[in-house]
C-alpha cells in the first residue's frame, strides 16, 4: 500500500519580521531567519584582465559579489521579539526550583487589545459569574467601565429580551494559524494585600502545553501548598535562639527534596527504559516480520526458478526422445524423398492427421454442424423440396444486356457533339457587343512579364600581399596534406612487410620454377 506525504505549505520570506504568529526557539534562530530574509541579490562582477583566463584558481575571471540593498525598510525592527518572555520564563524556572523567592520576576506585558478591531471575536461570548458581589473574591474579573445606553437597556426588556449568550459564527481573511489562537481569558486584579492561591497556576497555559493539567500538575500544585504550610511553621531568621531548629527544619526540607527529585529521576529513568524495551521489541518484530517477507519472497522465486529448469528438463527430454525415436526409425541414415501420395493416403501420416503439438488440433467436434434432414438424405424428399422451390431457382433465365445507346463513337453521340457545337458557335455570333463594360476591351490578354533577375553578387578585388598570404597557405597545407598521406601510407607498408616479404617469396619461387616447367613441357 503506497503512502503519500502531504506536501508542507512553504512559509513566506519575512515572516519573521511582520508575522506576529511566528515564532522560534531561540535567539539564534531568528538571527538567522532574518538573514535569510535580508539577503542582497548574488551578481557576477568579471575581472577584465583575466576575462578569458583558463586558471579559475590563481587568475579567476569573475568574482560573485553579494548586494547591500535590503527589501525591508530600516524602521522594521530586527530583535527577537520573544525575548523578554524567553527571559521571564528561565528566571521563574530558576526561582521555582532554586528556592530564590528574593529573585524579582519581570512583570508579564500585554499587547493591546482592540475589542471593536481584529480582537472583536473574544468578545462575542462573557462569562457569567453569579453572585459575585456576594461572594468577595479575591481575584475580581475586568469588567468595562462602560454602562449600555438608554435604548439598549430598554430593547434588552420587555418583549425584545434577548439569551444571555449566543454563538455568533465569523468568516475572516486570516491564515489558519492565526485563526487557532490559545484559549483567551479577561485581566484580573486582586485586592491590595492579598495574594490569591490562583495566581500560582499563571505558568500552567496551552501555549506551554500545561492545559489541560494532568497528574503532574496537580502533584506538583499539593507539594506547593505543603511548602508554603511548612514556610509559615519555619522560625525567623531573627531569631538567634532557634537558628538551630530553622537549619535542621531547612536540611530535612532539603534532604526531602532531593529524595523526591531522585525518585522523579528514577520514574523517567523507568519510563525511558520501558519506552526502550517497547521500542527495541517492536524493532525486533519489524525486523522479524521483514525476514519472513523475504524468505518467502526467495522461496518463492527459487521454486518459480525450479518449475522453469524442470519444464526445460522435460522438454530437452522429448525433444530428445523424438530425435532417438527417429534415428531408430532410420538407422542406416538413408536419404529418403518425399512422398505426397503416400503422405495423403497414409491415415498415421503428419499430413492426414496433424500432431497437436504441431499447433494444429484436431477437429472433435466436427459432427455439430451436420445437417440431418429428410429433405436431403431420401429422393422422395428432394421431389418435394424442387417442388417448394421457386422457379427462377429451379429454371433460371439469363438474359443479354441492352446495348447503351450512349455508347463512345455512336451515331447519337456524334449527332448531339455536332448540335452542341453549332449551339455554341450561333451564342457566339449573335451575342450582343454592348455586353461587355464601358472601357474594357475584348480581346485585351494579359501579357506575362519575365521576372526580373536580381544582380549578379560581385567580390572585391583582393590585395595582392593578402592573395600572395592565402596561396602560400594553401601550398603550406597541400603540403603537409601529402606529408601526412606519405606518413600514413609508409606506416600502412610497414604494418603489411610480413605480407610483402610473403609476396616477394612466393613470385621468386614462382620465377625459379618457370624455366623447369618450360624444359619439362618442351621435353614432352
Amino acid at each position: 500500500m503506497a503512502r503519500f506525504k502531504a506536501a508542507a505549505q512553504p512559509g513566506r520570506t519575512h515572516d519573521c519580521l511582520y508575522d506576529p504568529n511566528f515564532h522560534v526557539a531561540t535567539e539564534k534562530d531568528h538571527r538567522t531567519a532574518v538573514m535569510r530574509a535580508n539577503h542582497g541579490k548574488i551578481t557576477i562582477v568579471p575581472h577584465h584582465p583575466n576575462m578569458f583566463s583558463e586558471i579559475p584558481t590563481r587568475y579567476p575571471g569573475q568574482t560573485l559579489k553579494l548586494g547591500r540593498a535590503e527589501p525591508v525598510p530600516a524602521h522594521v525592527p530586527r530583535d527577537w521579539p520573544d525575548a523578554m518572555h524567553h527571559y521571564r520564563d528561565k528566571v521563574e524556572t530558576f526561582k521555582k526550583h532554586n528556592y530564590a523567592p528574593h529573585i524579582p520576576v519581570p512583570p508579564k506585558e500585554f499587547e493591546a487589545v482592540q475589542p471593536n478591531g481584529k480582537d472583536g471575536y473574544r468578545y462575542f461570548h462573557r462569562p457569567v459569574i453569579p453572585y459575585l458581589q456576594a461572594l468577595k473574591p479575591t481575584a475580581v474579573l475586568f469588567q468595562a467601565a462602560t454602562e449600555p445606553s438608554n435604548v439598549g437597556a430598554a430593547m434588552m426588556a420587555g418583549p425584545y429580551a434577548q439569551p444571555r449568550t449566543r454563538t455568533v459564527a465569523v468568516q475572516t481573511d486570516y491564515r489558519d494559524s492565526e485563526a487557532q489562537t490559545d484559549p483567551w481569558s479577561p485581566e484580573h486584579r486582586f485586592l491590595p494585600g492579598t495574594e490569591p492561591e490562583e495566581l500560582l497556576l499563571h505558568h500552567l497555559t496551552f501555549k506551554n502545553r500545561g492545559l489541560p493539567a494532568g497528574i503532574d500538575a496537580v502533584e506538583l500544585v499539593e507539594r506547593s501548598r505543603m511548602k508554603r504550610a511548612w514556610e509559615k511553621t519555619l522560625p525567623d531568621a531573627d531569631d538567634g535562639s532557634k537558628l538551630e531548629k530553622r537549619r535542621a527544619m531547612m536540611e530535612a526540607q532539603e534532604a526531602e527534596t532531593w529524595a523526591y527529585r531522585e525518585k522523579k529521576i528514577e520514574q523517567i529513568q523507568e519510563a525511558r527504559m520501558a519506552a526502550l524495551k517497547r521500542g527495541l521489541e517492536e524493532k525486533e518484530e519489524r525486523n522479524r516480520a521483514t525476514d519472513v517477507r523475504k524468505m518467502a519472497r526467495r522461496w518463492k522465486q527459487q521454486k518459480k526458478e525450479k518449475m522453469k529448469k524442470v519444464k526445460s528438463i522435460q522438454h530437452h527430454h522429448r525433444i530428445g526422445l523424438r530425435q532417438l525415436e527417429g534415428k531408430h526409425s532410420n538407422p542406416e541414415n538413408e536419404l529418403k524423398r518425399r512422398d505426397i501420395v503416400t503422405d495423403y493416403d497414409d491415415p498415421g501420416s503428419k499430413v492426414f492427421v496433424p500432431l497437436t503439438r504441431g499447433g494444429v488440433f484436431a477437429d472433435c467436434v466436427s459432427d455439430q454442424d451436420r445437417i440431418s434432414s429428410r429433405f436431403l438424405s431420401t429422393y422422395r424428399g428432394i421431389l418435394q423440396l424442387e417442388s417448394e422451390l421457386p422457379t427462377f431457382l429451379t429454371e433460371p433465365q439469363i438474359h443479354a444486356p441492352p446495348r447503351p445507346s450512349d455508347m463512345k463513337g455512336s451515331k447519337a453521340a456524334r449527332q448531339r457533339k455536332y448540335a452542341k457545337d453549332l449551339q455554341t458557335a450561333f451564342n457566339a455570333i449573335h451575342e450582343p457587343r454592348t455586353s461587355a463594360p464601358a472601357g474594357s476591351m475584348r480581346l485585351l490578354e494579359k501579357i506575362e512579364k519575365p521576372k526580373i533577375r536580381p544582380p549578379t553578387p560581385t567580390v572585391s578585388a583582393a590585395d595582392e600581399d593578402e592573395a600572395e598570404l592565402e596561396q602560400c597557405i594553401v601550398d603550406i597545407q597541400t603540403l603537409m596534406r601529402g606529408l601526412g598521406r606519405q606518413s600514413m601510407m609508409a606506416q600502412e607498408v610497414e604494418d603489411a612487410r610480413v605480407l610483402i616479404d610473403e609476396v616477394k617469396i612466393a613470385n621468386a619461387l614462382q620465377r625459379d620454377k618457370a624455366p623447369l616447367v618450360n624444359g619439362q613441357h618442351e621435353q614432352s
